[in-house]
């Protein structure tokens, strides 16, 4: 999990990943043996309380005054191939920003709002972090991104004179199927910001709060995509992130449990690396991985390796 802060503003961003990578190596780049494709069963949420408050007045207070508050908070969930040198291959899954305003008697213009080209320029550097080539034309692929996020961007506005202005909503939240290919590897995110401003002018009262949440979880599904392909079977496995600010813990944690419920391969073996009796997923860390039972006889693991004997 990595935390960072872009530029000189108020602007905090922040980013949870998961990644998965099947490896196949030999003499040639890609053996033909190894030409398959399985599926990563994806599951991502973040959750957000935004509020801004203002009030003024007070004992003594008869000369002008006035409050103003601005809040933001905004997540993007989204996966991206590490070998792909452009954002091409970049899928939005799922984004949603939470604006919260509330002024009294006036108040001021804060303008600490991130727009959209703040928030694709945000996502484009995370992504970039994670790729392994030089990816040229910047300006143009951070509009693209952000011309993406615009189109599918849920908006949430609350505003407010001299009250409380609330927004509590999932900015994203879903499921999808991520296709995963050997020596291809895989980085899902779920990234947020948030941003507010605070002013007043004599007595006055103004309150900003953010608090939110998120999980992401996959489930790699095991066995052999065709009897062609041994080298690409694999166990059951899942690993997961979450966390929370909001007082949710129990719900991320049930999140995570219920996606490895519904993605079970008859049991989970091992949660982070310890036995798991009884086979059920019970998520009780912010990261860890799980490793399913083994497979049916019929749907396990099996490659002939051939010896080269030497006779001397």
């Amino acid at each position: 999990m990595e935390s960072w802060t872009i530029g000189e503003g108020t602007l905090s961003e922040n980013s949870a990943r998961i990644g998965y990578h099947l490896l196949c190596l030999s003499t040639e780049e890609l053996p033909e043996a190894c030409d398959c494709a399985k599926t990563v069963k994806l599951s991502y949420g973040y959750y957000s309380t935004a509020e801004a408050r203002t009030n003024t007045g007070g004992q003594g207070c008869i000369f002008p005054q006035d409050a103003s508050v601005e809040t933001q908070d905004w997540a993007v969930a989204f996966v991206t191939r590490e070998n792909v040198n452009d954002l091409s291959d970049v899928r939005i899954l799922g984004a949603g920003s939470a604006i919260a305003r509330s002024t009294c008697k006036g108040g001021v213009p804060l303008n600490i709002i991130t727009d959209i080209l703040k928030i694709g320029a945000g996502v484009t550097e995370t992504i970039i972090s994670v790729k392994t080539g030089q990816i040229d034309g910047l300006a143009d692929q951070i509009r693209r991104i952000a011309d993406d996020l615009d189109s599918m961007l849920l908006r949430y506005n609350d505003v407010k004179e001299c009250a409380s202005a609330l927004i509590s909503k999932p900015l994203c939240q879903g499921t999808a199927n991520i296709t995963l290919r050997p020596n291809d590897p895989v980085s899902c995110f779920v990234m947020s910001g948030s941003s507010m401003g605070i002013s007043g002018r004599r007595c006055w009262h103004s309150t900003a709060r953010i608090n939110s949440s998120f999980h992401l979880t996959g489930v790699l599904t095991g066995g052999s995509p065709s009897p062609s392909a041994p080298h690409c079977c694999t166990d059951y496995m899942a690993n997961w992130i979450w966390g929370s600010l909001d007082g949710s813990q129990q719900n991320r944690m049930s999140a995570v449990s219920s996606h490895l419920a519904l993605n079970n391969p008859g049991g989970w073996g091992t949660i982070n690396g310890a036995p798991n009796t009884g086979g059920v997923a019970q998520v009780y860390t912010e990261i860890g991985y799980a490793i399913g039972v083994p497979l049916p006889p019929a749907q396990r693991c099996q490659k002939e390796i051939p010896l080269l004997l030497n006779p001397q």
